[in-house]
């Protein structure tokens, strides 16, 4: 039953994270907003090769775990949530609003605690932004995720179902929140005071210390609000992203992008 459910659950997310990956490039291509410092070229073959490894690490450890002891502990009454006798669209809704929580409070964990930003920061040694920036993580931050949320899963007791939606939205969310498309103010000015929009998370990826520890949110933006670490910009003029000791995209080849965690532990941000 656990191994029938995940395999449609996964073939689902990979469909959705196809669709959006291909259509949110397409509308990067057709309306640009933000001029980029380096080719697609060399940022999409370190981008797309991360992906790749991550792939692997997730099919052969915990990729599929998390929905799997969701199925369990609904068939077997195992934590909070099966204790309870809540409708299943409360069980769904509170499943996907604590897990988004918890990945709220780990991404603030991997900037605050020097032995996780070692391996965030080749998240954010990225000169730019696009789609492709949504998945660039190291594979050991994306083990440390999926061990994180496999914990959390059975302590809650989450449905299944809202595992599947907090999957599919977090990958969704990440995917759109890196994104180089222009969404007009019209709109975007609505969508960021719930969602985490390409404006708002472009602030996370500043140079400037004190924004990227800020917009810590990957789909809505009301966590930030609420824990008072929320920055807007009015301007993106002369703005500049990544790290100041990884400017130079040429030497980030996809071996040192494995091994920069490792390269000096003692350096701060």
């Amino acid at each position: 039953m656990e191994q029938l459910y995940s395999l449609g659950a996964n073939s689902v997310r990979f469909a959705i994270f196809l669709s959006l990956l291909i259509s949110f490039g397409c509308l990067e291509f057709l309306v640009p907003w933000r001029k980029r410092v380096v080719s697609r070229k060399a940022r999409w073959f370190q981008n797309l090769s991360l992906t790749v490894i991550n792939t692997f690490v997730a099919k052969f450890t915990l990729g599929a775990i998390p929905l799997a002891l969701a199925v369990m502990c609904a068939q077997n009454d195992m934590g909070l949530l099966q204790l309870t006798e809540l409708p299943v669209w409360l069980m769904v809704t509170l499943t996907y609003v604590l897990l988004d929580l918890l990945i709220y409070f780990q991404h603030m964990v991997f900037h605050h605690v020097p032995m996780f930003w070692n391996l965030h920061k080749v998240h954010h040694s990225d000169v730019d932004l696009d789609v492709t920036s949504g998945f660039r993580f190291h594979p050991v931050e994306i083990f440390m995720s999926l061990a994180v949320k496999s914990l959390a899963v059975v302590a809650l007791g989450a449905h299944p179902a809202g595992v599947l939606v907090f999957e599919v939205l977090l990958n969704a969310g990440s995917l759109f929140n890196h994104s180089n498309f222009r969404v007009p103010e019209v709109i975007e000015k609505y969508l960021r005071l719930v969602l985490v929009t390409p404006k708002v998370h472009l602030v996370h990826h500043s140079t400037l210390e004190a924004e990227t520890n800020s917009n810590f949110g990957f789909t809505i933006s009301v966590w930030d609000r609420l824990f008072g670490t929320y920055k807007e910009r009015s301007s993106f003029e002369n703005f500049e992203i990544g790290l100041d000791d990884y400017r130079n995209n040429s030497e980030l080849s996809i071996s040192r992008l494995i091994t920069i965690p490792f390269e000096d532990s003692s350096k701060e941000k």
